[in-house]
This record gives structure tokens, sequence and C-alpha cells, in this order.
């Protein structure tokens, strides 16, 4: 039987068997006037992810489907060494739906009708390549704004219609959990497979095709300090913010883009004192010294790439 979905869930999955539950409870939950297919990519958890999952049955409007791994496939047997963007893309690569939604297993969709509303704004701006929205973050039993996150945004010009340059200039402001996109064929650059982080580099690329804005309505939690990237501490979130941050560098050929990016990434050493005096951990200031030397490097090499 042949199915037509007009939005197909990207389910990126990782030993999360504690919240995966209530992932799936707000997919299941969603009123929509189409089908949707909830395509799973498991990143070899080694937990009971997989074993929830599989309890889940398909709806009238709601299918699953499972990224299995083959017994004896080479490709399986590469893909665990290769890491978790590949993971993250994978999934994308088998979404075959007009729409796409991301969400990962930590994560948790509130509004039954997020996905509608979503639609009928894309349906409605065809120049939009994606849209988004607030969230609450949720740590422990705490709900709270993700402050950082409406700092950036804040400074934004024009919120009704947001640009790379916004991206490039603010840093990311989008929640993986809250943003729809088109499915338009994105080409994998050598940067978008290398970086720590696959979201923001997903969004550049789909911000060269259309533009993006963000509904204002509170749709979905974000789980902080569960994530591969959340759950760093904040000397190694610096480390990974540089990985992914000369990813970026390396991907822009538009020279005002890359003047911009490397002006607002020459405050990097400044931030990263900001947020070791204000965790005040000696096991990070033992590290201030080291990680100061490689933030120096860093940007030796960024204003190398521009002088290129």
């Amino acid at each position: 039987m042949s199915h037509s979905y007009l939005v197909s869930v990207r389910l990126m999955v990782y030993n999360h068997e504690s919240f995966i539950d209530e992932a799936i409870e707000g997919i299941l939950k969603q009123k929509t006037n189409f089908l949707v297919e909830v395509v799973i990519g498991d990143d070899f958890s080694t937990d009971k992810s997989l074993e929830i999952i599989r309890k889940y049955q398909n709806t009238a409007t709601v299918h699953f489907k499972i990224l299995e791994r083959k017994v004896g496939d080479d490709y399986w047997k590469n893909r665990q060494k290769l890491g978790r963007l590949h993971n993250f893309y994978n999934i994308i690569e088998n979404c075959t739906a007009k729409y796409i939604a991301l969400l990962d297993g930590d994560d948790y969709w509130t509004d039954p009708f997020k996905l509608q509303k979503q639609v009928d704004f894309l349906k409605a701006n065809p120049d939009y390549v994606g849209c988004f929205h607030k969230i609450k973050a949720l740590l422990g039993e705490n709900l709270f704004e993700d402050t950082g996150i409406e700092k950036r945004f804040e400074k934004l010009v024009d919120k009704k219609r947001i640009t790379r340059l916004d991206l490039l200039e603010q840093g990311n402001f989008i929640h993986t959990c809250s943003f729809m996109y088109r499915n338009e064929p994105i080409v994998l650059s050598n940067e978008m497979i290398m970086s720590p982080v696959g979201d923001i580099m997903l969004f550049l690329e789909l911000a060269k095709i259309g533009s993006l804005k963000r509904i204002d309505e509170y749709m979905a939690v974000y789980r902080r300090g569960t994530g591969s990237y959340s759950s760093l501490s904040i000397v190694e979130m610096c480390k990974k913010k540089m990985q992914y941050q000369m990813c970026i560098l390396s991907s822009l050929t538009d020279e005002v883009e890359r003047k911009l990016f490397l002006k607002i990434n020459m405050d990097l050493i400044e931030d990263f004192q900001k947020m070791v005096r204000f965790e005040g951990k000696s096991v990070f200031r033992k590290k201030i010294h080291s990680t100061k030397i490689l933030i120096f490097k860093f940007i030796r090499k960024l204003n190398k790439k521009i002088k290129s």
C-alpha cells in the first residue's frame, strides 16, 4: 500500500529510554488533516530506546518507519565509526514527505496543532523555506524561558523575515524541536559532516533558499542537560563552539558573510572568560590557560582564512 505523506518527523534517538515515550506521545497527539511519517534513526543506543519505540503501532494519520540496522551490512559497520552527524543526515535522507519536522528523542511537543500550524504557514508563504516557534526549556522538573535564545532573537532587525545573515550575526536562536522546513535537496559539504553540531549547519544551508519565520507560540519543550551538547561542561561547550564555528567559516564563500562572521567571532575569548567566571568551579579554572591558547589559535586561523 502506498502512502502520500505531507510531513516527515525526523526523530533522532540515542539512549533516550527515559524520555522517548513523551516524545512519541507528543507526535501521536498531533491533530492534522494529512498523513505523517515518523522516520526514526537510532545512534547505536545501548539502552531500551528501540525496544520502547517498537511497542507503538501505526495510527490512521501517523506511521512509523525505523531505519533498521542489518547484520553484516558494511554501511552500518562504518556508520558507527563516523558518528552522530551521519545519523542526523541519514534520517533526513530517508524522509519522503514535502515537509520535515525535527525532533530529538529527549524533547517533546506540547501543542497538538503544532504540525498543522507550521504546514499551514509554509503552504501560505511559498517564499519561506522553514519556520520555527517558541519553546520552554526543562531542567529537572522546572520549566523556564530560554533567555539566551530570546536575547539573540530580540536583536533581529526584521523578526518577520529571518535571513542567513541573521543566523551568522546572532548565532543560533532556533531550537531543533521547533523547526519545520521544506524538503529541499541539500548537498552535504565536508563542513556539514565534520561539524560537531548539525542543526545550525542545516539552518544556514536552508536559509540560502528562502527566509525563515518564528511563530510566537510555545509548542514544545527542550530538555536541557540530557543532549550531547547541553550536557557538556562549559569548557567542552567552548571547544565544540570553536569547532563548528570553524566549519561555518570554511563553508562561507560570500565576502560580506565572511567578514561579518569573523568580526562576531573575535568576541570568543571575552565570552569564554564570562562563562568561566559564571561557573566558578576550580576544575574549569585549571583549564583556562590551555583553552585560551586554543582560542587564540582558532582566531589566527580565522584571520588566515579571511585573508585567503
